[in-house]
């Protein structure tokens, strides 16, 4: 389990329905060890993603458990955001947190009985997008190799040879893109200026 969560907030729609910030961005606003993430909606609002630490310091759901001290975290930590975001303080204290952690299966199969496929074989965080693609991934290899296949247990087995290599990379590249995201981004050092 990743030790960070997240909550889901609303950065609702103009008067007039319209976008309130670029729509066509992924906005990522990195906080050091926490950051929010919004994503556009057909209706003119964001979804509007906080991820922060579970535990520890005084930048963590635990610890923003009431709303003297989560409205003032979230103002200092997010001055402008705030403002658009009305329904920020009440939000955050009704959304329940979500959790995300990553699966490392040791086998997909039980013999000839049945095989795992998708999240319940290799589950992987959200931050790299790529966790759909894996799972039609799975289908396609596993439907090549079906159509050849001799046997299931054999069959199982090599699909989970085929695969565990390519679904163990792209969950450590979804964990290294969260630290990405959230920290090094604010670094000008680490970025492409000038290229």
């Amino acid at each position: 389990m990743l030790d960070h969560g997240y909550k889901e907030l609303t950065l609702p729609a103009g008067r007039d329905g319209s976008h309130r910030i670029e729509r066509n961005a992924l906005h990522i606003w990195p906080r050091g060890g926490f950051m929010l993430i919004a994503l556009p909606n057909i209706d003119g609002s964001f979804t509007v993603t906080l991820f922060l630490a579970l535990k520890g310091g005084a930048e963590s759901f635990a610890a923003l458990d009431s709303p003297q001290v989560g409205r003032c975290v979230l103002r200092a930590a997010l001055p402008r955001r705030r403002a658009l975001m009305p329904g920020l303080a009440r939000e955050f204290l009704e959304r329940p947190v979500g959790r995300m952690g990553t699966v490392h299966a040791d086998a997909w199969s039980a013999g000839e009985a049945a095989v795992l496929l998708g999240d319940a074989a290799h589950a992987i965080v959200p931050f790299h997008g790529q966790g759909m693609n894996a799972c039609f991934e799975d289908c396609f290899e596993l439907d090549r190799l079906l159509r050849s296949a001799s046997d299931w247990r054999s069959t199982f087995e090599q699909f989970f040879q085929l695969r565990k290599p390519d679904t163990d990379a792209i969950a450590a590249m979804a964990l290294e893109n969260f630290l990405e995201m959230r920290d090094t981004v604010r670094d000008p050092s680490s970025c492409c200026a000038g290229n």
